[in-house]
């Protein structure tokens, strides 16, 4: 069950069990993966990715997809704990740090590595459409176990 508490007077909303997140955090890893997936596999042949380019592969997109949803769950767990406002800090912050992953994909267009031969700027567009699913479900599954009061 959820809790709700005050602060100074003021009623704060309600906050979300461990198990509501846990819960709304491996449903969000899960279907940003599926749907990421799906968006890799049908953009690859339409930006011309390579074959052997490791982030266009489907394990690698699914294996960072949940890896990045289950850190998000982490985090939201962490703010929810401690923030009288856990939604709203948590899309703050998720935002923020979306906003900073679109960097990762042109990082990786500078690698010498082979992994990474072969990335231009329509897949790294691709990347970053991605990382803006995973950020979408994370925060509208996570903050939905919340009272946004």
């Amino acid at each position: 069950m959820a809790t709700s508490s005050t602060s100074g007077g003021r009623a704060v909303g309600r906050r979300a069990t461990l198990g509501q997140i846990i819960r709304a955090g491996l449903t969000a890893a899960v279907l940003a993966a599926v749907l990421n997936v799906i968006i890799g596999f049908v953009a690859a042949p339409v930006v011309d990715a390579p074959a052997q380019l490791a982030p266009m592969q489907p394990v690698s997109i699914a294996v960072s997809t949940i890896a990045g949803v289950l850190l998000a769950t982490v985090v939201f767990a962490f703010i929810n704990r401690f923030s009288s406002r856990p939604a709203r800090l948590f899309t703050i912050v998720a935002l923020v740090l979306l906003v900073l992953s679109y960097s990762n994909p042109i990082v990786i267009m500078g690698s010498d590595s082979p992994r990474f031969a072969g990335m231009t700027w329509p897949i790294a567009f691709v990347a970053m459409v991605m990382h803006t699913v995973a950020a979408a479900f994370s925060i509208v599954m996570l903050t939905r176990t919340v009272d946004r009061s």
